[in-house]
C-alpha cells in the first residue's frame, strides 16, 4: 500500500514538474508570455525539483534522497531542503532588486558596463544605456559615471561605448565621466567611488544596471557608505534564466567572502 502511495505521489510530482518545465520552454522561445517574468525563476527551481523527485519516486518506490539508514535519510533530506531554501532566498533577493525603480535626484548616476563588440553594445548593455539616458534627461543636474574596461583585443572600452550611446540619446557630454579600468561590479563600485570623491564627493547615488543585477550592485555601494538606489533596465526574457543563475552564484560569493 505504501509503495503504491509513493508511486502515485511520484506520478503527480513528475506530471506537475513536466508541466512547469514545458511552460518554461514555451516561455523561453516566446510562444507564451507572463507579465511577471522574474517570478518564473523560483517556479523553475520548484518545477525541476518536482520532476526529479517524482522520477525517483517512481523508479525507486521511495522519496528523493531516501535511505534505509535513518541518520543518512534525515541528513540527505535536510541538505536538500536547505539547498532549495538557499536558492529561493537568493532568488527572492534578486527579484526584490528587480522592483527598484528610483526616480529621485542623485548627485551621481553610475552606469555599470556589459558586453560590447567593437564599438557596439550588446542588447543588454544598450538597454542599460537607454535606462541611464532616460534617468539623466529627467535629472539634468546629475552627473554620470560610465564604467567598464576594454575587452581583450578591443579598441573601445565599455565606458567609452556607454559615453557615445548617452550622447547619441541626448545627454550632454560634459556631464559624463569615465571609469575605463573596471572589469567587474566590485571594481566598478570602488573606481566610481574614487571618481566621486575626487570630483566633490557624493551622498546619493543612482546605480543603473540590468534589473536582475540591481540588488547586488546597490548593496555594494551601500556597504561603501553611499545612499544608493537602483534603476533597473529591462532584460530580455530568454536571458533571464542564465542571468539569474549567474547572479545567484555571484551573490552567494559576496555573502561568503564579503
Amino acid at each position: 500500500m505504501f509503495k503504491k502511495y509513493q508511486k502515485a505521489m511520484g506520478v503527480f510530482q513528475l506530471s506537475l514538474g513536466a508541466f512547469i518545465i514545458l511552460y518554461l520552454l514555451l516561455w523561453l522561445v516566446g510562444i507564451v508570455r507572463w507579465s511577471m517574468d522574474i517570478v518564473l525563476i523560483p517556479i523553475a527551481v520548484f518545477g525541476i525539483s518536482c520532476f526529479v523527485s517524482g522520477m525517483l519516486r517512481i523508479k525507486r518506490g521511495r522519496a528523493l534522497f531516501s535511505f534505509k539508514n535513518k541518520f543518512l535519510d534525515i541528513s540527505a533530506k535536510s541538505v536538500f531542503a536547505l539547498g532549495i531554501a538557499v536558492v529561493l532566498l537568493l532568488q527572492g533577493m534578486i527579484i526584490y532588486g528587480c522592483t527598484y525603480d528610483y526616480d529621485g535626484d542623485a548627485e551621481y548616476a553610475v552606469v555599470l558596463g556589459a558586453k560590447i563588440v567593437g564599438s557596439t553594445p550588446s542588447l543588454m548593455f544598450q538597454k542599460r544605456i537607454e535606462a541611464a539616458a532616460e534617468y539623466l534627461l529627467k535629472h539634468p543636474e546629475t552627473k554620470v559615471i560610465a564604467c567598464g574596461g576594454t575587452p581583450s583585443g578591443g579598441s573601445y572600452s565599455e565606458a567609452e561605448v556607454c559615453r557615445m550611446g548617452l550622447i547619441k540619446l541626448g545627454v550632454d557630454e560634459e556631464r559624463i565621466l569615465l571609469d575605463e579600468n573596471s572589469y567587474d561590479t566590485a571594481q566598478s563600485a570602488v573606481n566610481a567611488g574614487s571618481i566621486m570623491e575626487n570630483t566633490g564627493g557624493a551622498k546619493r547615488v543612482a546605480v543603473i544596471t540590468s534589473d536582475y543585477h540591481v540588488f547586488r550592485s546597490v548593496r555594494l555601494f551601500r556597504n561603501m557608505g553611499y545612499e544608493a538606489y537602483g534603476v533597473g533596465a529591462d532584460v530580455m526574457h530568454y536571458l533571464r534564466p542564465i542571468a539569474h543563475f549567474r547572479e545567484m552564484l555571484s551573490l552567494m560569493r559576496d555573502f561568503v567572502f564579503g
